[in-house]
């Protein structure tokens, strides 16, 4: 489009983000219908430990990449030369950056002095350090920053930890779902609330951030309940020896994402119990079944889930903390309660809000 138009030509926004996630695509692809120039930049287009369905690349939008490698591979100065021709090429009136963790987003956000720079703030401050000489540096990145987009409460924590007080926008997200799991939930799972918790279900790479070493020496003391724990990972085999024996602990691969949303609809609760999670996708995608929801109060999107919203718990990310959220569910009056507000969850309704808040910033410049 730049070449058509001209030289001259300012475009409305360039939108930089990691890799083409299917989360990320479908607000792109949107924000394209509103916005026809926009360009966007990637800093890769794929990776080596996420799976094909992770990506969407039915992009309705221009786009750039930075790097030809995976995003893995992705190493110290190579590409921050190649990040700055780019901006320059898309000559944006706003520029939104994913971050401050990669040369490349500084890079650009030297790069570009004229336009209205906007953050995507996806750390939480129970992940993110604000001191030392990391703390320096984000607080020297936030100095250009005009804007934040901060995905929930502890996202803007963070900002208030780092003395930032500027603009900053909520969007109680990290992107958008596809039809998959946005599409109407089955008559069955919307028709009645079953009268107690039974069948639990975890979603997940099976890593140590994870917790599910925790996960399962909770629910072993709660035999009447039946744990699935949907995913793969480096810690497949212990956390495999770790449930052996127990009948009510079971483990069913990778399933795509068609196979999780109508598994989501024979269960009665999610769990995420992680040591640190900068948002929960998969909550997002479990309250769109119309599932309530455990949550460690160090995942970003606890607050939204148990607090805004009603639909879960919030616990620690101990084995004692999960076996307390645990206990609370299985009280049939608290979890016809929580199953009540996550039925009346509307997760459409909830992406066209996460769409309008990057709309109007982008507008707004």
């Amino acid at each position: 489009m730049q070449d058509i138009i001209g030289r001259n030509y300012k475009r409305q926004c360039l939108f930089v983000t990691y890799i083409p996630s299917f989360y990320k695509v479908t607000l792109l692809n949107l924000l394209s219908e509103f916005f026809p120039d926009l360009h966007v930049l990637y800093l890769s287009r794929g990776s080596a430990i996420r799976s094909d369905e992770f990506f969407l690349e039915k992009e309705k939008f221009r786009f750039d990449v930075v790097h030809s490698v995976p995003f893995e591979g992705v190493r110290g100065w190579k590409g921050v030369l190649s990040a700055i021709k780019l901006n320059w090429r898309a000559n944006a009136k706003v520029v939104i950056l994913p971050g401050w963790d990669r040369l490349e987003f500084w890079a650009i956000l030297i790069s570009s002095r004229k336009s209205k720079k906007v953050l995507v703030l996806e750390s939480t401050i129970e992940e993110s350090t604000v001191h030392g000489i990391k703390g320096v540096l984000k607080r020297l990145f936030l100095k250009y920053i005009d804007c934040v987009i901060a995905s929930g409460d502890s996202h803007k924590t963070l900002l208030r930890e780092l003395g930032f007080s500027g603009e900053v926008k909520i969007s109680n997200g990290v992107g958008m779902l596809d039809e998959v799991f946005v599409a109407k939930r089955s008559a069955e799972a919307s028709s009645e609330i079953e009268p107690s918790f039974k069948n639990l279900v975890f979603v997940g790479r099976l890593s140590k951030e994870k917790n599910v070493p925790l996960l399962i020496e909770a629910v072993k003391r709660f035999e009447r309940l039946s744990l699935t724990i949907v995913g793969t990972g480096p810690l497949e085999e212990s956390l495999t020896a770790q449930a052996s024996g127990f009948l009510n602990i079971r483990f069913v691969g990778t399933k795509n994402r068609r196979e999780v949303s109508e598994l989501l609809e024979s269960m009665d609760a999610l769990i995420l119990p992680s040591e640190r999670e900068t948002w929960g996708l998969v909550v997002e995608e479990a309250l769109a079944k119309g599932l309530p929801v455990i949550v460690s109060k160090t995942s970003g999107i606890s607050c939204f889930a148990c607090d805004t919203l009603g639909a879960g718990i919030k616990v620690d990310a101990t084995v004692e903390g999960i076996c307390s959220g645990l206990a609370q569910m299985s009280d049939v009056g608290k979890f016809r309660q929580l199953k009540t507000y996550a039925l009346a969850y509307n997760q459409r309704s909830k992406d066209l809000d996460y769409l309008n808040v990057f709309r109007n910033v982008i507008d707004d410049e």
